[in-house]
């Protein structure tokens, strides 16, 4: 099977991070059949826990049956008509039920767009060209320039790494951050007041790329929860639980400015509707709220980081960390769980399904690292590598 994908698919894969290498090669399925819950089924029908999560796409769980029924509803309405639909309106409004400084949005398709477009929108809205970027925007031109040697990027994308708050001056576009990536200290709020402050000031377009903590970060947003006000806010991956679907929104007088952003299938309408269904579902199911989701991934989090430390470790916040930890140690921890039918990444993810699991997980680990510590297992898989992508730019 895996055969037939090499020789279909270029470079052996379609996401750089879904790669057999980016994970233990060797041990790891290469090939899934099925996704159902908090579980993926390969061809040969092993079961796994997926906490790699659809890479942070599946807040709900794989086929959520509120999602799937809201979608079924409007399955024969026609994906793309030629014209445009309440759904994205009603998508919009849903928008600024959760987040209250939104004005209006573009629908896109991948986080990547998002962000694309909104330095676009940015540079158009003020007539400058530099942009300050941190954190990893996707693998469109301006943010791929970032990583050398950026094969295929022409060179003069007139942005850079956001360095110091006095690199933001009346020459700057915009600053595209991730606003958490793992850190959500204090000091970082700080730090995003300051910045927030500072852009305003000389005029320049702040821009939250939230395409992984929207939804999944407390009160809906870092934005939210932080009580600061980007001008844009990008967002994606779990909006739409699997469907494919972006935003940019923010402020009118920015959305509204000059610049050329199109897309067929911005409007396609199951994934709004999916979307829409998302946000409801966690407005009004009991069992779909942030709130103890967050305390069962935080205590996910801190019961691992008591069983082997100095060793392996999980940094980050309660629905999103990373393991850190010796790369020899991380495989043979990894190689042990997906024996046990437990599925890791680097980058770890917490969601409703696996919330369900997280004690039954957590033996799991236990008898895994004393098995470890006992000496009675060895490396057979490949160590995990970093995708080409993220090499350079040392994110997580």
């Amino acid at each position: 099977m895996w055969r037939r994908y090499e020789a279909a698919i270029g470079q052996g894969c379609l996401t750089n991070s879904k790669h057999p290498v980016a994970y233990v090669n060797g041990i790891y399925p290469k090939i899934i059949k099925r996704a159902f819950g908090a579980h993926v089924y390969d061809h040969l029908g092993n079961k796994y826990l997926d906490y790699s999560c659809g890479l942070g796409t599946n807040l709900l769980g794989y086929a959520n049956e509120h999602v799937l029924k809201a979608v079924d509803r409007v399955r024969d309405f026609g994906l793309c008509p030629s014209f445009p639909t309440i759904h994205e309106v009603e998508l919009v409004d849903k928008f600024k039920e959760i987040f209250p400084f939104i004005e209006k949005a573009k629908f896109l398709k991948s986080g990547s767009e998002a962000c694309s477009a909104a330095i676009r929108m940015a540079r158009a809205f003020t007539g400058r060209d530099i942009v300050l970027s941190h954190g990893y925007h996707g693998w469109h031109d301006p943010f791929t320039s970032l990583t050398p040697p950026a094969n295929g990027v022409p060179v003069n994308q007139s942005i850079y790494p956001l360095g110091k708050l006095t690199d933001i001056n009346d020459t700057v576009a915009a600053v595209i951050i991730e606003p958490v990536i793992l850190d959500d200290s204090r000091e970082r709020k700080l730090y995003l007041n300051r910045l927030r402050e500072r852009c305003s000031k000389y005029g320049t377009v702040l821009i939250f790329d939230e395409i992984i903590t929207g939804l999944r970060y407390k009160n809906f947003s870092v934005s939210n929860d932080f009580n600061i006000r980007p001008d844009l806010i990008c967002l994606g991956k779990a909006i739409g639980n699997g469907f494919p679907l972006s935003a940019v929104a923010g402020r009118a007088d920015i959305l509204d400015s000059p610049y050329f952003v199109s897309s067929t299938y911005g409007g396609e309408i199951w994934s709004l509707v999916a979307a829409k269904a998302v946000i409801e579902t966690m407005q009004k199911k009991s069992s779909y709220n942030l709130k103890p989701l967050w305390a069962e991934g935080q205590q996910f989090i801190d019961g691992f980081n008591l069983m082997w430390p100095g060793f392996i470790k999980i940094e980050g916040y309660a629905t999103r960390g990373v393991f850190e930890g010796a790369p020899q140690n991380i495989a043979i921890f990894f190689q042990e769980c997906a024996k046990a039918g437990i599925l890791f990444g680097k980058s770890w993810w917490m969601n409703f399904e696996l919330a369900k699991h997280s004690n039954e997980t957590l033996l799991v680990m236990r008898k895994v690292i004393e098995r470890i510590q006992c000496g009675d297992v060895k490396l057979v898989g490949d160590i995990p590598k970093s995708p080409l992508s993220m090499k350079s730019r040392n994110i997580k």
